[in-house]
């Protein structure tokens, strides 16, 4: 349940899965999405904002988020 509801209620988390089921590797890099937040906050916020949302997929499994490689992915892939 947490994650259709961070998928459909959650914008930024629903756009994150959008982009990764729209590319072939079914994979981003975190760097697409600061500079798409930076638009909008300033940099830390938008870091805090996209840090929170890591949490609460991880938590949900609605995609996987490595630290060390800074990559999104599907994570049922």
């Amino acid at each position: 349940m947490l994650r259709e509801h961070l998928e459909h209620f959650v914008a930024l988390a629903g756009h994150i899965r959008a982009v990764l089921d729209e590319r072939d590797g079914h994979r981003a890099p975190r760097e697409r999405f600061d500079l798409e937040l930076e638009d909008h906050l300033n940099p830390q916020d938008a870091a805090d904002t996209l840090r929170t949302v890591i949490d609460w997929s991880r938590a949900s499994g609605l995609y996987t988020y490595d630290d060390a490689t800074r990559m999104f992915g599907a994570g049922d892939d």
